[in-house]
């Protein structure tokens, strides 16, 4: 492996079951010996799997990722072109997972923006 990563990789993944363990490899990529890495990885996969399940995309539809590293700050983002569910994700609704409450402890910020008909998610580390 190179010592030399990419401070930034923008790519398409595809909605479905492959959608996680796709973002994980792009974070990987970017993020090689990072310290927060497995912070990375684990946030990664808990809002990419959200992403496909709740969002009301189909399977196969393009999901865009973002990871970029500078100044020492990493930022995670995925969009998709349908705006899904527009209730805040920061409410706690009952009989629902702990994920969410999660992401909240392990990243410094993360949000969910609704711009027309696309929706990201992002998070910092």
């Amino acid at each position: 492996m190179s010592d030399h990563r990419a401070d930034q990789i923008v790519m398409t993944i595809h909605a479905g079951p492959e959608a996680p363990s796709e973002a994980r490899r792009a974070v990987e990529d970017v993020l090689e010996g990072n310290g927060r890495l497995d912070d990375a990885l684990l946030v990664t996969s808990e809002l990419v799997s959200n992403t496909v399940l709740h969002s009301g995309i189909d399977d196969g539809e393009p999901i865009r990722l973002v990871v970029s590293r500078r100044s020492g700050r990493i930022r995670i983002g995925m969009s998709h072109a349908r705006a899904g569910d527009r209730r805040s994700p920061r409410r706690a609704r009952h009989g629902k997972g702990y994920g969410l409450s999660i992401v909240g402890q392990i990243v410094e910020r993360w949000d969910v923006e609704h711009r027309g008909s696309t929706t990201e998610t992002w998070f910092e580390l």
